[in-house]
């Protein structure tokens, strides 16, 4: 079934728009806590840039965060750049008018891919990147800067993608968009690099869905079940680590035709954590009438 087409105003529309950081970024514990922990720069980040790596991912309600972080005893420091500890992102991916990399993910195929740019909004940085999983589950990521986010693949990223892939750069089309804020976290040893994501508006041509009070937790290590002390203090909360793809669940949200058995279980979990806000929101609300 073919996908509605994003157009080139949309994107140029997302891309110049700004949001607002969800609550739990401005919420004063959480912040005291993240501005304790002593700064690294993005320079020093790259020393733990893990472009071939394991992924360990966990999601959750974001309410826990101050929780999680006073129990990591302060191992890590954390990205600041320009004083800022919660920085924005801006990704588009690309995928078949069949959305044929979403369904090799669905169906579970082990060697595979995902297509994106990413733009990092406070520095005005974009690059196109091939994010490839094999079937050993290691991530292989690679990437090639670009002047911006492109509705068409400019030349550098076809030149990567066929390198990376052998794939056709005019099967590609862009389909998702996704805006939210991270947080970086480097363990202190220089072992892991963990990346805290909140926040999250998926666009897609016809659709949009934000989900403020999810959390999604990426664990980041040359290898996996390394020694991690966040992932010590997830156990303690009894938050177990579960396969999830941002685009893929993306995709399932705001594509309402499209396969998506596989990700329905993640997606109720995270539709009861955000309508238990709302009920919450719902119910202080009525009690101040």
């Amino acid at each position: 079934m073919p996908c509605p087409v994003f157009q080139h105003e949309h994107i140029i529309q997302l891309q110049n728009s700004s949001i607002a950081l969800p609550g739990i970024a401005q919420d004063p514990v959480f912040t005291q806590i993240l501005y304790s922990l002593p700064p690294i720069s993005l320079p020093d980040v790259g020393r733990v840039s893990l472009m071939n790596r394991t992924d360990t991912k966990f999601f959750f309600d974001a309410n826990l965060l101050p929780h999680l972080l006073q129990n990591t005893d302060s191992a890590y420091f954390a990205l600041d750049m320009n004083g800022l500890r919660c920085i924005p992102y801006q990704s588009l991916y690309y995928d078949t008018p069949n959305f044929d990399l979403y369904l090799h993910h669905h169906n579970g195929k082990q060697n595979r891919y995902k297509l994106r740019y990413r733009r990092y909004t406070n520095t005005d940085t974009s690059f196109f990147e091939v994010k490839q999983k094999n079937n050993k589950g290691r991530t292989i990521k690679t990437r090639t800067q670009s002047d911006n986010i492109k509705s068409q693949l400019d030349q550098p990223a076809v030149q990567l993608l066929e390198q990376q892939t052998g794939s056709a750069p005019a099967l590609f089309e862009p389909v998702l968009w996704i805006n939210y804020f991270r947080t970086t976290l480097v363990a202190q040893n220089f072992s892991e690099r963990v990346t805290i994501d909140l926040g999250l508006h998926f666009h897609a041509p016809h659709k949009s869905v934000y989900w403020e009070h999810v959390c999604i937790v990426e664990v980041k290590q040359d290898a996996a079940f390394k020694h991690s002390r966040i992932s010590e203090a997830l156990k303690q909360f009894h938050i177990l680590p579960q396969s999830l793809s941002k685009y893929c669940v993306g995709m399932a949200a705001t594509y309402q035709n499209i396969k998506q058995n596989q990700f329905k279980a993640k997606l109720l979990q995270i539709e009861k954590i955000e309508l238990a806000h709302a009920a919450n929101h719902s119910y202080s609300a009525n009690t101040n009438i």
